[in-house]
């Protein structure tokens, strides 16, 4: 299991320890959950190699069960950490670490700049282009490997720029 922190994506959240046995409680960020919940899974935490051995979901969030980690109190040193992982590649599925880096192009041909992250947002992800312009990602029309052309609605850049 490598660790080139640049290529890790954050997938979840330990939010505290569970139990005695160290068990935690994970808020989980991916939609790949059957992938990420699986005996076996690779996990980094403050740059540190996990294994999981097991998981269950619990009152909407998760409980996972590391390799190594035996009590409370280690579980409980866990809390508040990013939980990272490798990407997962999934033919025909847009993957959101991928938009990083390409170039926006608006319905009207106008290049919008490129995408610096990703924003969570409970309603839609957003890009956020160089210029901290914001678009939500369901106003995507079509991609490709360099290439993110978005069909904003009118206004969306005035906003932006302003």
């Amino acid at each position: 299991m490598s660790n080139d922190s640049d290529d890790l994506l954050e997938i979840g959240l330990v939010t505290k320890s569970h139990g005695l046995r160290g068990e935690v409680v994970v808020k989980l960020l991916s939609n790949l959950v059957e992938q990420r919940t699986s005996s076996g899974s690779k996990f980094f935490i403050n740059n540190k190699p996990y294994k999981l051995e097991k998981a269950k979901e619990h009152s909407g969030k998760w409980l996972f069960k590391f390799d190594g980690i035996n009590s409370r109190e280690k579980a409980q040193s866990l809390s508040g950490s990013k939980l990272m992982a490798e990407p997962i590649e999934v033919a025909n599925v847009l993957m959101l670490h991928n938009l990083i880096g390409c170039k926006v192009i608006d319905q009207m041909g106008t290049d919008r700049g490129v995408v610096e992250s990703i924003v969570q947002n409970p309603v839609s992800d957003l890009l956020e282009l160089e210029s901290g312009a914001l678009i939500p990602i369901n106003f995507i029309s079509d991609s490709d490997d360099s290439v993110i052309k978005v069909n904003a609605p009118d206004g969306l850049f005035l906003v932006n720029e302003a």
